[in-house]
């Protein structure tokens, strides 16, 4: 009976939710070069206890809380790869809403999945990215 009511007050009220408007993971980066990895989002002013979190193939490697005032964690392959203090943004709900890698390497290369949750909604994008090694040719003149 209560989810028919919340369904309802929905439907009448237009909910506002949590909701990805962008994900940015480029397709391809090099090899060793610092790459961003940003999570565009809005949230409703009603919403509360927002948590974000980044996985790579599906396992968790970041996760930032903002209510508990603390850093943002950096956790599996992203653990010491993850300039913590990045500021995608002015705001306070999405400070630390984007990963900047410092050091990419081929074992980065993979499925990167934004989510973005509160104790109302939750929405999550995923998009794939392949981390480049270029070799260079050398010549050697005989």
């Amino acid at each position: 009976m209560l989810y028919l009511f919340v369904q309802l007050n929905c439907i009448i009220n237009i909910c506002e939710a949590v909701k990805i408007n962008r994900l940015h993971v480029p397709d391809v980066t090099k090899h060793g070069t610092e790459v961003t990895l940003d999570c565009d989002f809005t949230l409703d002013d009603s919403e509360s206890d927002l948590v974000v979190k980044w996985y790579f193939n599906k396992s968790l490697v970041y996760q930032w809380i903002p209510s508990t005032k603390k850093r943002p964690q950096s956790l599996g392959v992203l653990k010491d790869r993850v300039n913590l203090e990045y500021q995608a943004s002015v705001d306070a709900n999405s400070i630390h809403r984007a990963l900047r890698i410092i050091r990419p390497g081929p074992d980065l290369s993979g499925n990167y999945t934004c989510s973005v949750s509160t104790l109302e909604s939750e929405d999550a994008k995923t998009k794939g990215m392949v981390v480049l090694v270029l070799k260079t040719l050398v010549r050697h003149l005989s």
